[in-house]
This record gives structure tokens, sequence and C-alpha cells, in this order.
């Protein structure tokens, strides 16, 4: 029964062996010129009574597979399983006919059907021929237990839509007024994309040129940034970087040396302010950056009498005898700890901080002026930079050349040339390769 449906469905193509002429594409409006009758007739007049069969052949087709849908068994007598089965299959297969028809009907119900459109539409109905085939010959089978003659008759249907189809293919294929316009109108698209093709062929072949020698110079500064970074000079100045971060981690530590006595502070200072609250835009100014505010103390007070203490000083006496008589309320050990603290935080604590702290930052600027004057370090960040530049811009050539490849990609000129080489070929049934200027 299978082998019966695929002999229905299947027609062996005959394989003409022609002698192969190879073609300059500069030379192919001649030879098609010449090879091609000045008499052709139309396809569109030839191809009308077979697009009416097609109508009608669908129509047929349509009331066939309604019939099947709706026709009841004959033989009552089955199980719920065969039942089950019978209406699986006829499902599938009416679904799986209709939509393979759909394309086809589209097709059908155009008013007007160019010689591109038909050509169109026999190219995807031959690649969705076999995928319907192989989908419903077991459907199409059980069926023949059910329902022989509704599946046979649509089978017959499409077996007939095959054949007008086969037809209007084999119509194409001869020489018409339309077949030749294509041919002239694939040729001028080709044309063109050939054009562009060899402008951007050209491009990348400057763009790989150019990478070449930006990668050389890439090199080659790579090879001085190493030999600037391993000289004597340079590791003397990696010296005094170090160095100068030495000073900058020695003054950070300085400072939050004097955080942490504050904020040991910070209960007391805070009971103190809200009982002078005079003071307490003061104090929550060394509760918030001791470092900064001692700094603008000191300022404030070298502008009056040199003999005047700092303004926390005083204040931080304050806490301590208002700590002492326990009006700031806190518990022993708290107590005990800021009153430590407090008994260390004396004018000349202050001063000698400050005076530490302006010998650091004095030590770590004097290490920074000669880092930013080396001439090593100059000269390995300019070798640096010229690496880092051509490096760069070879990225960038490298990345305009995927691009560019791309471009020649998406023209797809082989593509276009096989496609117009078989049309060529089906048109004069001459068998021919097209070549382009250089490929002869």
């Amino acid at each position: 029964m299978l082998e019966f449906i695929r002999k229905l469905f299947t027609k062996e193509d005959v394989e003409v062996v022609l002698p192969k002429e190879v073609i300059p594409f500069s030379e192919l409006l001649a030879w098609i010129e010449k090879h091609t009758s000045q008499t052709n007739k139309t396809v569109s007049d030839q191809a009308t009574p077979l697009l009416e069969k097609l109508d009608d052949i669908l129509f047929a087709v349509q009331e066939n597979i309604k019939k099947l849908e709706h026709t009841a068994l004959r033989n009552k007598n089955i199980s719920s399983r065969e039942l089950e089965i019978m209406k699986g299959n006829r499902g599938s297969y009416v679904l799986k006919t209709r939509l393979f028809l759909t394309p086809i009907s589209s097709f059908s119900e155009k008013e007007k059907k160019t010689y591109d459109d038909m050509k169109e539409f026999v190219q995807k109905y031959t690649e969705q021929l076999q995928p319907y085939h192989d989908t419903t010959l077991k459907p199409y089978a059980v069926l023949q237990h059910f329902f022989a003659n509704e599946a046979y008759a649509i089978a017959k249907n499409i077996k007939e839509i095959d054949e007008v189809i086969r037809q209007l293919k084999g119509l194409l294929q001869k020489q018409s007024v339309e077949s030749i316009t294509s041919l002239k109108q694939q040729m001028q698209a080709l044309q063109v994309k050939y054009e562009e093709g060899k402008k951007l062929h050209k491009e990348k072949k400057e763009l790989q040129e150019e990478h070449v020698r930006l990668v050389e110079l890439e090199k080659q500064n790579m090879e001085k940034w190493k030999k600037t970074g391993e000289a004597d000079g340079y590791k003397k100045y990696l010296t005094l970087v170090a160095k100068a971060k030495e000073c900058e981690k020695k003054c950070v530590t300085h400072v939050d040396s004097l955080k942490q006595l504050f904020s040991i502070l910070d209960k007391a200072i805070r009971k103190y302010g809200k009982l002078f609250p005079e003071k307490e835009a003061f104090l929550n100014s060394y509760l918030e950056n001791p470092f900064e505010a001692l700094r603008n103390d000191a300022v404030n007070t070298s502008s009056e009498m040199s003999a005047q203490t700092y303004a926390i000083t005083t204040t931080l006496q304050s806490v301590k005898e208002q700590l002492l008589t326990d009006a700031l309320d806190m518990k022993d050990d708290k107590k005990e700890k800021t009153l430590q603290e407090l008994h260390m935080l004396t004018q000349e604590f202050f001063e000698t901080f400050l005076k530490e702290q302006n010998q650091c930052e004095t030590e770590k600027k004097q290490y920074d002026v000669l880092c930013s004057s080396d001439f090593a370090n100059q000269q390995y960040k300019e070798a640096e930079y010229m690496y880092t530049t051509y490096k760069e811009k070879a990225a960038a050539v490298e990345k305009e050349c995927v691009k560019t490849e791309e471009k020649m990609q998406a023209l797809a000129i082989s593509d276009a040339c096989q496609r117009l080489q078989e049309d060529v070929v089906t048109c004069t049934k001459r068998d021919i390769e097209i070549v382009f200027e250089g490929e002869e």
C-alpha cells in the first residue's frame, strides 16, 4: 500500500547532459541575445488554461476533504481503541492537507499572476511537496482501512495538482518574453552587486594592509614600553613612588589616630553640647572631621595672640570638669576611659600632632614633585601611550575589516550568480558556467 502511494506522488526525472560553455559575465547579454528566439511568446497567456484547471482541482479537493471529515463509518462494530486511532489519523491527515493547500489557494486567489509570481510559487511548492508526503503517508495508510474511497479521492486530487504544477514548471522553463526579461533583470542586479563587491573587496584589502602595519607598530612600541619599564631610571622612579605612597599611608594613619581619639570622646562631647548649646556646632565639627577642625582652630588661634591656646583645648578642659562633677551622667567605666583620653589632649599634644602631620605632608609633596618631573617616567608613559594608541587603532581597523567582510557576504554574489546561471541553462537549454573578469 505504501509503495503504491509513493508511486502515486513521484515521477522520475530524466537527466540531460549538455556540453558546458564558459561565458564571461561581460559577454553574457550578447550570448543570451544570440541563443534566444526573437519571436518568443508570453508565459501568462499559455499558463491560463493550467491556472484555470488548478482552480477547479482546488475546489474539488476542498469538497473531498469535507466529505472525509463528515463521512460516517460503514462498519459500526469497531472497538473504542480503533475508533480513537481513526479519529486521530483522520484529523492529522485533514489538518496537514489543508496546511499544504493553503499557499496553493493563496496563489490561486491572486487576480494577476506574473512570471515571477509563478516561478516563486512553483519553487515553494516543490520544496513543500516531499515533507507533505512524508508526514501524511502513515495517516493515509490508516484511513485506507476506514475511508478508502474518500482518502483516495483526496490523494487523486493532490496528484492532479502536482501534474498541473509540473506542466506549469515546464512552461516556465521554456523561452518566453518574461524569462528573457527576468534574465536581464537578474543580470542588472548582479552587475550592481558585483561592482559593490569589487569596491568592498578593495576596501577590505586596504584595511588588511593597514591592520598589518598597525600591528607591527603595536609590537615595536610594546617592546619599547617593556624596555623603558626595565631601565634603571624607571626602577628609581618606582622607588620614589613607593616612598610617596609610604608617606601618604603615614599621613592617613596619623589622621585616623586623631579620629579614633575623638570617637572615644563622642558620647561625652555630645552630652556636653546639650548642656552648652553655644559650643555644640564647634564640637560637632571635631566629631565629624577632627583633623580639619584642628587645622581651622590653629589658623584662628595664630591670627590672635600667640600665647592663646587652641579653642578645643579650653573646651575639652570644660568637658573634663563637667565629667568630674557627674554633670554628663556617664557610667564609671566609660567615664574613666574618657578622662584618660581628655588628659592626653593637651595644647602640646595638638601642636605636636599638627607639626608631625605637616612634616609628613611636606615630605609627601616633595616626593610627588620628584615623581611628576621624572624623565624616565615620562619616557615610560610616552611608550605606553604609543603602544595603547596603535593597539586601539589596530583593533578598530580589524573591526572595520570584519564589517566589510559581512557586507560582502550579505551581497551573496555567488548565490545570485548561481541562480542566474541555472535560469540561463533552463531558458536556453545550454549548460553554461558564468565567470567574472579575472576568473575565467
